[in-house]
């Protein structure tokens, strides 16, 4: 892997990738080796998470819909899983 060009913004690339999570409470970072940059500790789900709700399914669909109706969001360019189900 280039790190330079595959990671880092550049003049040819001006496109980030952002992923977005839910049902995540934080990340457990207590075992964590300081000096390993792939070790990034453990997920803790948040327990109060529940998607199986109809409103809440809508609220993601409606959350991908205006995303990409942003202005700074390039046509096309927004992925999201819910949107096979509509």
């Amino acid at each position: 892997m280039k790190i330079m060009e595959d990671d880092f913004l550049t003049a040819d690339n001006s496109a980030i990738r952002v992923s977005i999570f839910w049902g995540i409470k934080d990340i457990n970072k207590d075992n964590i080796d300081p000096w390993d940059p792939a070790d990034l500790g453990e997920v803790v789900f948040d327990d109060k998470f529940d998607l199986s709700a109809v409103e809440s399914q809508k609220s993601l669909m409606n959350f991908c819909k205006d995303l990409k109706d942003q202005m700074f969001i390039e046509s096309g360019q927004v992925t999201c899983w819910i949107d096979q189900f509509d």
